[in-house]
């Protein structure tokens, strides 16, 4: 309780409420001539204090022209924002003169032309709240006296049969100087006309992936990358004209796992004037070069010769034919260098024993002249 003092004009007193709910403020004269009493009615509310206090301003990210959206939201932990929040909407046809009250936080929006809308949700302070009469005037105000942004949106709208966002999906990594794996852009709810730009930052890049979208174009297009350093690769999508929110950026890891040796591997030993069974070269990573295999021995002397590339796969096959019985040595040489070349393979060529023989020659001749040539195999 608070008195005016003997002589005084005014007093002021600080009312701290315990408890949200409803109350009354409650003033008495103890002058016979004056109104005897007045009762002020005050609702208290639980609301932010501060900007730091955890406010939280949702909802959804598209629609439809002429379509009231789904709820939007301003939450908080038990707190209550009715009368303490106003809305305003740009664009879309809608006016940000006009703003909106949520209730129970909530609110609904419908636009009546295509494109953005930005929503601003503003806390505002109490209002003062004044009673008067013919004697004396009391007034109830907030001691909290600034206003603040809780948080912005946008809001794309777009006709039916309009793309509303779009999606970039694709590969988290792969090798050093080698194509990666595709990446895609989709449309999301329908067709677009503008250009879908994808911005390549990172081991050894910097450029931009150009998609161009048309009514009648599909709805995806797909592309890929070559990194020509070890690192990570940032992707960084975004429309014009704008199309929805754009996409979280993607990243993609690239891994320098070219080979670094191989392997020589194959048969120990064949007939003589027939072809061996498969010798294999094969690589523990991509490479780019050539592995050269010397053949010595075995009525041969002549060197193979298997190309690889980044995308060629790892391994390559060969076979080898002697002329004679011996042994055939294989070494193999790589050419840029690996760590090391393998071990030379040694193969023995063998002359096949007769098991039967054939005799052929002409069928006939004159008597007392020598015979054209008979043939034993």
């Amino acid at each position: 309780m608070s008195n005016i003092p003997a002589g005084g004009l005014a007093v002021n007193y600080i009312l701290t409420p315990i408890a949200v709910g409803e109350c009354d403020v409650f003033f008495a004269s103890s002058q016979a001539d004056y109104d005897n009493s007045v009762t002020l009615p005050v609702k208290i509310l639980d609301h932010p204090q501060t900007e730091a206090d955890t406010v939280e301003f949702t909802g959804p990210s598209s629609g439809l022209v002429n379509v009231e959206s789904t709820d939007f939201e301003v939450a908080g932990p038990n707190i209550t924002f009715d009368g303490l929040i106003e809305v305003r909407a740009s664009g879309g046809g809608l006016d940000p003169e006009n703003p909106i009250s949520p209730k129970d936080g909530k609110f609904n929006i419908k636009p009546t032309s295509t494109g953005e809308v930005k929503l601003t949700a503003t806390y505002l302070p109490y209002k003062n709240v004044s009673v008067d009469s013919d004697d004396y005037s009391f007034t109830l105000s907030s001691s909290r006296s600034a206003s603040f942004v809780v948080g912005e949106l946008t809001y794309f709208v777009t006709a039916p049969g309009q793309a509303s966002s779009f999606t970039l999906t694709g590969p988290t990594g792969g090798s050093l100087n080698a194509d990666s794996g595709d990446f895609s852009v989709s449309l999301i709810g329908g067709t677009y006309v503008g250009k879908v730009s994808i911005n390549v930052q990172g081991a050894g890049l910097n450029e931009t992936k150009e998609l161009d979208f048309t009514s009648a174009g599909g709805t995806s297009q797909m592309f890929s990358i070559r990194p020509t350093a070890v690192g990570t690769v940032t992707l960084t999508p975004g429309a014009t004209p704008a199309l929805g929110t754009a996409p979280a950026a993607l990243n993609y890891t690239v891994r320098d796992d070219r080979a670094t040796s191989y392997a020589l591997t194959g048969p120990t030993g064949g007939s003589v004037n027939a072809d061996s069974g498969e010798f294999k070269v094969a690589l523990d990573g991509p490479y780019a070069g050539k592995v050269s295999i010397a053949v010595q021995g075995g009525g041969l002397n002549t060197t193979k010769e298997l190309d690889f590339t980044l995308t060629g796969g790892t391994s390559k096959v060969f076979s080898i034919r002697p002329t004679a019985a011996g042994t055939v040595t294989l070494t193999a040489t790589a050419s840029p260098e690996l760590s090391a070349n393998p071990r030379p393979l040694t193969y023995t060529a063998t002359a096949v024993a007769a098991t039967s023989y054939v005799i052929t020659g002409p069928s006939g001749g004159r008597a007392e002249m020598e015979s054209a040539p008979f043939t034993v195999t």
